[in-house]
């Protein structure tokens, strides 16, 4: 049976990690930092990735971090014209090294004596860290900004990259030995000690250099585009990622790629092997670090190989400590635990919501991606069987047939992803979608919608009866005074006779965000909720006074992505109550694309509940056609 490779995820970072590196091996262990856009590189385990503490005192993006070989130091570069020398066991900050332009890349030497920068300013620069007060040492001969400077050949030498040269320098006579050119952007470069063997991305390509002399060993290439490369310890293995978000996992002697998969939820700015070679780290553009297992399944830090007693002979499963969701095994202790960043939540919305949206003909494209994921709604206490029957026809045809043939879309099957009612409305609904010849599904509301407070009970019978009527997706509510006293297991308990009434209907739990106090909270919530078997969770009934907003769903959308990496399961998300425009429907667009990717931008996995968002959405594409507005009335909604 094969293993899936379950990677370890170290938030902390609001801003793409765009570098990475490991310390040697220690008496307590290896040590892991990484550089990150939000101006504050991070200290970690390097075998659990646990954090150990933050640099602060920069003032600007940080892009290159390293430490020294006993993890006693660190350095790091940054856009604030700076680099930093740091304590790496107190955290102080040691000296700042100020410069004329943007610091990329730092490097010490074995014995930590000496540290070498690069930047903007096409200049390598050396610094005598035991004579802080003196110049440093200053190569000048590249003709643009340095990406990468490394010592090599036990300090001998020096390596050192911008946008489309490798260079090889003498550190004695400060003069260059060699250089490589390439045709295209030079993106990483890693120096490998033990057989002087130098590691060069660049486009597709993954090539192999001597340090010595410059002179090709082999060359790889992969499907992507490629920012960072890292060769195993022992020269068994090589990982790559890039543009495409996955890891590249290739044999190093045959160039055959062993495995790949999506690694992160943008694109991969660097990867690096563990100096024990047991695990790499890669950091992204989504803000996170992974640590991933060079041979899944083996018992290393945080990864526990069990063998099934049931049978001795089936491969372990590496487990995480990630609570099961079986009553047997069930345990909750951890939930008490969670905490929520909430400074780093607002900003994170602030950034979403402050930028431009698509225009032209791009924004008439994600408008009809977004009537897609329409759940049309009418929760009413007037909604009768002719106002259902409108509902329904307009779910099948959401856009006038006339505009959709300017857009060359009339063929292609464009409606709602279902629409959503009563219990009660649940057999008008059926009836009219078949007289209409649409397999479009209904959803019903139930569990005692909006406020979850009849008995539980009643609120089984609820579901079934409206899964009885026809109803392919119950949308449930959740008794929020569970929540709010911290009842976990009865709300799972509750979740997971929800699931079970639901039978083969998809169950959407909802959570009525604005009503449950914080936004550690919605977390723990969300993870409660989609262990207990919910195929979707879902912001709110629409009826609260707060329902949805970007800071509940980055909460949100977080919880599916770690319930994902730690399960494999992919839970759908839904936010609901509030969006009536079609910009804020391209925003909800781009917030899902960004946080969890491509993939779940399909009704399977995404869903808006709305009412009326529809009509504003066929008016601006009304006014992509033709120029100028319609008034509502030229567009009913039904």
């Amino acid at each position: 049976m094969a293993m899936r490779q379950t990677p370890l995820t170290c938030s902390g970072h609001t801003r793409p990690v765009v570098d990475l590196a490991f310390s040697g091996i220690t008496p307590y262990g290896y040590f892991l930092i990484s550089a990150c856009k939000d101006g504050k590189p991070m200290l970690r385990q390097g075998d659990t990735g646990d954090w150990i503490g933050t640099f602060l005192g920069h003032k600007g993006a940080v892009w290159g971090a390293t430490l020294n070989k006993d993890a006693s130091k660190a350095a790091t570069a940054a856009a604030d014209f700076t680099a930093k020398v740091w304590d790496a066991v107190s955290g102080d900050e040691l000296m700042t090294l100020a410069h004329k332009h943007i610091v990329k890349t730092v490097d010490f030497t074995q014995d930590s004596n000496y540290l070498l920068t690069g930047g903007q300013d096409k200049l390598l620069r050396i610094y005598d860290l035991n004579k802080p007060e003196a110049e440093p040492k200053e190569i000048s001969g590249h003709t643009s900004g340095i990406k990468k400077a490394l010592w090599c050949s036990e300090d001998k030498q020096i390596l050192s990259a911008d946008d489309k040269t490798v260079r090889l320098w003498d550190h004695a006579t400060m003069t260059e030995v060699k250089s490589l050119n390439f045709n295209m952007s030079v993106s990483s470069m890693e120096y490998i000690p033990e057989g002087e063997i130098l590691v060069i991305t660049y486009g597709r390509s993954i090539a192999f250099h001597s340090a010595v002399s410059l002179d090709p060993i082999k060359s790889f290439e992969a499907p992507a585009t490629i920012n960072s490369a890292s060769l195993h310890p022992e020269k068994e293995f090589l990982v790559a990622g890039g543009e495409d978000f996955k890891l590249y996992k290739y044999d190093y002697n045959s160039g055959e790629e062993l495995e790949s998969y999506k690694g992160h939820f943008g694109p991969i700015h660097c990867v690096r092997f563990s100096p024990d070679g047991e695990l790499y780290a890669s950091g992204s553009e989504d803000g996170t670090l992974r640590l991933w297992q060079t041979v899944v399944g083996k018992t290393y830090g945080l990864w526990k190989c069990v063998l099934p007693e049931e049978d001795s002979a089936e491969l372990a499963k590496p487990k995480l400590g990630f609570p099961e969701t079986t009553e047997e095994e069930l345990d909750l202790s951890w939930i008490s635990k969670i905490q929520v960043n909430h400074p780093a939540v607002l900003r994170r919305a602030e950034q979403i919501q402050a930028r431009r949206t698509v225009k032209k003909e791009w924004q008439a494209a994600w408008l009809l991606k977004a009537v897609t994921f329409i759940d049309l709604t009418t929760l009413s206490g007037d909604d009768t069987s002719s106002n259902i029957q409108r509902l329904c026809y307009k779910a099948k045809y959401p856009i006038r047939e006339d505009l959709l043939k300017a857009l060359n879309m009339h063929d292609k099957g464009i409606t709602t992803a279902a629409v959503c009612v009563y219990p009660a409305r649940v057999c008008d609904a059926v009836k009219a979608l078949q007289a209409a010849g649409c397999a479009i599904p209904v959803a019903s509301v139930a569990t005692g919608f909006p406020a979850g407070q009849t008995h539980l009970k009643t609120r089984l019978e609820e579901i079934r009866l409206a899964v009885e009527d026809g109803a392919a997706e119950i949308d449930v509510v959740i008794n929020r005074s569970l929540v709010l006293t911290g009842r976990w297991e009865a709300l799972y308990d509750e979740i997971r006779q929800f699931r079970k009434a639901c039978g083969e209907a998809h169950l959407k739990t909802i959570l009525a965000t604005g009503e449950l106090g914080s936004l550690t909270n919605v977390y723990k919530a969300s993870m409660i909720a989609m262990m207990a078997g919910s195929d979707f969770i879902k912001t709110s009934t629409g009826k609260e006074t707060v329902n949805a907003t970007f800071p509940v769903a980055i909460v949100m959308l977080r919880a599916i992505r770690d319930f994902f990496w730690k399960t494999g399961n992919k839970i759908g998300f839904k936010p609901a109550g509030g969006i009536r425009s079609a910009k804020d429907s391209l925003a909800w667009l781009s917030l899902v694309k960004e946080e969890l990717g491509d993939e779940w931008l399909k009704p399977e996995l995404f869903r808006i509940g709305a009412s009326t968002l529809l009509s504003d959405i066929e008016r601006q594409i009304y006014h992509h056609v033709t120029g100028r507005y319609a008034a509502y009335h030229d567009l009913p909604m039904s």
